[in-house]
């Protein structure tokens, strides 16, 4: 048998009863030198647990040569992007920077992608502030560099360091920091074609910055243009190209929805479905993340132009593959989990299948109440639509006295939202207290129901007032 059939057993039985990762262990105990490679396309392939076994290894110490081998192949973009590599990637990276550090035997040009590295896995894992100190550190190594690959070390850099500053919230920077990398990028394209590849990553994520910033117009402009150069690399042998495609189309399209150009929208997400449905066939374990993302927005798209049926079989295709991701590395899927959970608990009490949605929408609450205790300040407006969303199906399913403890909850966290962020959750507020009232008109309290609605009223008012 060869090995990379044998490590495949070895992995799925591992990944269907963890007491037997021991035997994957063993297999790969004193042969990482030589099996490297291969246990590096089987965790692409087949998934967890190889992935975290491989660290471990790595933490335990592995030869200099097996280190080169890990540290030059996971900064590719196959393996990148493999869900089941994090583990691996962050160590890797991690040791390949305290050992040059103590060592000084290290080029610059080395140290930088190690630092991008580093940023990305940090940011994979769902530690965005550590992740934006490495990317600092190596936008401040490229710009002193003098190599000739110095312009493109800094690009790259930029590119990341606009990325993590958008998730955290600082858009503006983010904006003008991505632009300075963009016009690198223009440049460098100009001077060598095969930089167009990231050149399209760049007018994607430059897009994708003025979007945040409601600039709906000009973001799908940026867009469009990555589509039609994205379009040109679509051919690329290692999937990038259509990589590219596909988040420059899923772009597209979530835009158009901003702008309610739905049956554009319709076609943008569908052709993005599609190329990353291939993807996922390709490389099982390092797209599904995007083919969910675009099957949720999709969904969207689908229920807006009252296709509820349609948009339903999309939510639940994108479920399992997220209730998949979630169950083998929580921190960064399970709020995604919890958005689909939400929508599609919303979905189905629509359809009248209420006594259906009720599971789907208690636990997108229970994950959310999870996520607002552990994460202080974070998904607060989350926990309240989710609660709010969950009231209504209670309401639905004749559990009237829960529905309206859940619907005051709601309220109270939006309530607190508008005390300590005027001006960005009034129309959320307005919303939970319709369904305050209907769940206090359900228990015949007519009277506390028409003072919630006259509040509401008011505050409808005054947030008309404000945008005349």
């Amino acid at each position: 048998m060869n090995p990379k059939h044998t490590l495949t057993i070895l992995n799925r039985l591992a990944n269907r009863k963890p007491r037997k990762a021991a035997r994957l262990e063993r297999a790969l105990q004193g042969r990482l030198d030589t099996l490297a490679s291969t246990a590096l396309e089987v965790a692409v392939e087949t998934g967890d647990p190889i992935g975290r076994v491989m660290a471990k290894k790595v933490r335990d110490g592995v030869s200099h040569e097996t280190f080169r081998i890990l540290l030059d192949k996971l900064g590719s973009e196959v393996y990148r992007n493999s869900v089941p590599l994090r583990e691996l990637g962050l160590t890797i990276t991690r040791s390949a920077l305290e050992q040059w550090q103590a060592s000084e035997a290290a080029t610059a040009e080395e140290r930088i992608q190690a630092l991008n590295n580093l940023g990305f896995w940090l940011r994979a894992s769902g530690d965005p502030e550590s992740a934006l100190r490495a990317v600092e550190q190596a936008v401040e190594l490229s710009r002193k560099s003098t190599s000739d690959a110095s312009l493109r070390h800094t690009a790259r850099n930029l590119h990341s360091l606009s990325t993590l500053l958008a998730d955290l919230e600082k858009r503006e920077e983010a904006l003008s920091i991505m632009k300075e990398a963009l016009d690198l990028d223009r440049q460098l394209a100009a001077e060598n074609p095969e930089h167009e590849m990231e050149l399209v990553s760049s007018l994607q994520n430059f897009g994708a910055m003025q979007w945040g910033l409601s600039r709906f117009k000009d973001a799908l402009l940026t867009m469009k243009e990555a589509v039609t150069r994205g379009r040109k690399l679509a051919q690329d042998p290692t999937g990038r190209g259509r990589s590219l495609l596909a988040n420059g189309l899923h772009n597209v399209g979530a835009i158009l929805d901003d702008l309610d150009e739905r049956e554009e929208a319709l076609q943008a997400l569908t052709e993005a479905v599609e190329i990353r449905r291939e993807l996922v066939e390709a490389h099982e374990h390092s797209y599904r993340p995007d083919l969910a993302s675009s099957l949720h927005n999709l969904a969207i798209v689908l229920g807006a132009l009252n296709r509820p049926e349609e948009s339903v079989g999309s939510l639940l295709e994108c479920l399992k593959l997220r209730e998949d991701l979630a169950r083998s590395r929580p921190g960064p899927f399970e709020p995604p989990l919890a958005r689909t959970l939400s929508v599609l608990g919303n979905r189905l009490r629509k359809l009248g299948r209420a006594e259906e949605a009720l599971p789907h929408s208690q636990r997108a609450a229970d994950i959310y109440r999870r996520l607002a205790e552990t994460k202080e300040g974070l998904f607060q407006d989350d926990l309240a639509a989710s609660l709010n969303n969950l009231s209504l199906v209670l309401g639905d399913v004749g559990r009237r006295e829960e529905s309206l403890r859940v619907a005051e909850q709601a309220v109270a966290i939006y309530r607190r939202l508008v005390a300590g962020t005027p001006g960005a959750f009034e129309q959320e507020l307005a919303g939970s207290l319709h369904t305050y009232a209907e769940s206090l008109r359900a228990l015949d309290r007519l009277e506390m129901a028409e003072l919630v609605l006259d509040e509401r009223e008011a505050i409808l008012q005054a947030v008309a007032a404000g945008s005349s």
